[in-house]
């Protein structure tokens, strides 16, 4: 298996300092696993928050957070 962790512009997601965790098979690049993790801060406590995609749509998120990765860190 594979992982990444790719920073999400804010403006798309809404919520700062949004991160996408991308796992793949290594074999066939098939998607296993997507989430996209922020944090909140309120009145003295910090919260983490975890989005999991429907599965339908991991492939087409996956593929969004790469371009979006690109562009903020070209290769």
């Amino acid at each position: 298996m594979t992982g990444r962790v790719l920073p999400i512009d804010p403006t798309e997601d809404g919520r700062p300092y949004a991160s996408a965790w991308l796992r793949r098979n290594a074999a066939t690049e098939e998607a296993i696993f997507t989430a996209i993790y922020s944090m909140q801060h309120r009145a003295n406590h910090s919260f983490m928050n975890i989005a999991l995609p429907l599965l339908r749509d991991n492939d087409r998120y996956i593929a969004a957070s790469e371009r979006q990765h690109r562009r903020i860190h070209p290769i």
